[in-house]
């Protein structure tokens, strides 16, 4: 069982159109240690004992997945030891490291003991399948633009699992792209457990959780089961085409599309 990391850190603001990683005074500390409710991913949290106003500040808290979260120091800061936590959706928290140096480093200047730690965290959330070879501290922050394929490369991608579509990143854009009082977003709230609040927040806790991927493989593996396909046809209530994950989502697809056409037809016409 992997140990329990604890250090000294605070929260740092980053502005997007400056480039600029603002640290803020509060003290906290992170802590992170193996999580209880699924193998292999750990529980993330930041707090603090300081209160703003007489209000006490709530924690941050995530459940870190290797492969989908990593720990990059940015060596660019000038005034202090920055790490960011980055998430494969693009997502960016920022933490400024608070123990004092005990050596004649410089402010900016990371010792031993913070490279040290930095190894710790960053093996910490290392996937099975990464390159050992692949240096994190070169990656870049500001993510450019994929490259666009060439016009006549094939579009088509094989679906051989149903996350090969439904993707982590596209609901996370898509649960960011809709409103709290939207049908679709109240839609996706029913899908959560009973005890967990209806919020945009924790909706996206969920879908970056454990809980989303176990649900996904086990909608994965329904399709792959014999003649799974009619059953999960007439479940979804979409006409059958095939057995499959690939066949579950172009039935799906189908019929969102069959959907979509019904409802603009029926929209009143302007004269």
């Amino acid at each position: 069982m992997a140990e329990v990391i604890k250090f000294r850190a605070g929260k740092c603001d980053y502005d997007e159109e400056s480039k600029v990683c603002t640290a803020k005074p509060m003290k906290g500390e992170i802590q992170i240690k193996p999580s209880e409710e699924a193998e292999g991913f750990f529980d993330f949290q930041w707090s603090t004992k300081e209160r703003v106003a007489g209000v006490s500040v709530d924690p941050i808290e995530f459940i870190l997945i290797p492969g989908e979260t990593k720990w990059v120091d940015i060596r660019s800061a000038k005034n202090g030891r920055v790490l960011c936590l980055l998430f494969s959706t693009g997502e960016k928290w920022f933490f400024w490291l608070q123990d004092k140096h005990q050596g004649s480093e410089e402010s900016n200047e990371w010792s031993e003991t913070d490279k040290e730690l930095l190894a710790k965290l960053q093996k910490l959330l290392e996937f099975e399948d990464e390159d050992e070879e692949q240096e994190p501290e070169k990656m870049e922050i500001d993510h450019q633009e994929e490259e666009q394929p060439p016009e006549d490369s094939n579009p088509a991608i094989r679906i051989n699992h149903v996350s090969d579509f439904l993707t982590k990143d596209m609901l996370v854009k898509y649960i960011e792209s809709i409103s709290e009082e939207s049908s679709e977003f109240k839609t996706l709230c029913d899908c959560l457990p009973e005890e967990v609040s209806k919020t945009k927040e924790d909706l996206m806790k969920c879908v970056r959780g454990p809980f989303f991927q176990q649900a996904v493989d086990i909608l994965d593996s329904a399709t792959k089961q014999s003649y799974s396909g009619q059953q999960l046809s007439q479940m979804f209530a979409y006409t059958y085409t095939g057995e499959g994950p690939e066949a579950l989502i172009q039935g799906l697809r189908k019929k969102g599309l069959d959907e979509k056409d019904k409802a603009n037809k029926s929209d009143p016409q302007p004269e």
